[in-house]
């Protein structure tokens, strides 16, 4: 029993959680500091800053730091509002962001800059799709979900 009053007061979003606004800075593409907090973009998942992708043409591309690189030169000027939902496993504040009124997460989907984390929401599924059948951003060829590629990793890391 006390072990589930941890696992909710773990992951639970803390009582009085207000929003949070402020100048972002991405430390990659789905993962930012706005007013010293560290946010995790609700329902997306970039590529990880070291993983690379794989042109229709068969070249490799750094598309982890592109993406970061991309979410940096989107949003450096703009004033973020967050609204926290809850935090990971990390102790991060897992929260969706807006500037200008725009859902910054959607944003970074559309541009093929991030994919949709179905593990968590399928809110962007659709956007995710179309960005794809236009060959936007990481969509430009073949790429591992960063999902996988964390996972691929670890199991190197492993043997």
């Amino acid at each position: 029993m006390r072990w589930l009053a941890l696992i909710i007061l773990l992951f639970a979003v803390p009582a009085g959680a207000q929003t949070i606004t402020g100048k972002p800075s991405f430390s990659d593409a789905d993962t930012l500091q706005v007013a010293g907090i560290t946010i995790r973009l609700f329902g997306i998942d970039a590529p990880e800053l070291d993983q690379t992708c794989t042109k229709h043409d068969g070249r490799e591309w750094a598309c982890g730091k592109w993406a970061a690189d991309q979410a940096r030169a989107l949003f450096r000027r703009e004033k973020l509002t967050c609204q926290p939902r809850e935090l990971d496993r990390y102790g991060r504040t897992v929260a969706t962001c807006y500037a200008g009124g725009a859902d910054i997460a959607e944003t970074l989907v559309r541009q093929g800059i991030a994919t949709a984390y179905l593990k968590y929401s399928r809110a962007y599924l659709n956007v995710e799709k179309e960005a794809s059948l236009a060959g936007i951003g990481i969509w430009q060829g073949d790429v591992v979900a960063p999902e996988d590629y964390r996972a691929a990793k670890l199991e190197t890391l492993a043997v």
